[in-house]
């Protein structure tokens, strides 16, 4: 018994169902779960799969792992995709840059104007080490920001 005199019972009212369902109510409510299981998952994913089919800004890397072991004035190449997924930006902005000290990251075109709706941008950016300053190896993050969005990527440094 506890402090209070106990917990009151109650009971629900038992529904009515026919004897021809009685033998199919565990499939039913089984088939329900997963239906709304389905739709619960539906909402989650889909609004976030536009990103992963078509996404507003996609990165490809040439020359990474970055190899400075043998030549400490080689570059690696960042390809920067802006894909407009918008009906109202017409003008593009791009942004590339890395808290990292060590690293000097250089993009050539940065605004775009006149970029229609489903029409897309390439850029190619060169990301190095700056000369006047140690670079240590491992992995150096790179932030690329448009008004589209943003997006992060690695570049991974060997050093002797």
């Amino acid at each position: 018994m506890s402090i209070y005199g106990g917990l009151p019972n109650f009971q629900l009212p038992d529904l009515p169902i026919p004897e021809s369902m009685q033998e199919k109510l565990p499939i039913i409510l089984i088939v329900l779960a997963v239906i709304v299981t389905m739709i619960v998952a539906a909402f989650i994913i889909l609004p976030n799969a536009g990103g992963v089919i078509n996404p507003s800004i996609s990165v490809n890397w040439k020359n990474n792992p970055l190899d400075l072991r043998e030549s400490t004035s080689s570059s690696a190449e960042l390809t920067v995709t802006l894909r407009n997924n918008t009906e109202t930006k017409s003008d593009l902005t791009l942004d590339v840059g890395t808290e990292s000290e060590e690293l000097i990251v250089f993009c050539p075109y940065t605004f775009f104007t006149n970029v229609e709706p489903g029409d897309s941008r390439v850029v190619t950016c060169l990301v190095r080490r700056d000369p006047n300053s140690n670079i240590f190896a491992g992995t150096y993050t790179i932030t690329v920001t448009s008004n589209l969005g943003t997006t992060k990527t690695s570049l991974e440094v060997k050093t002797k």
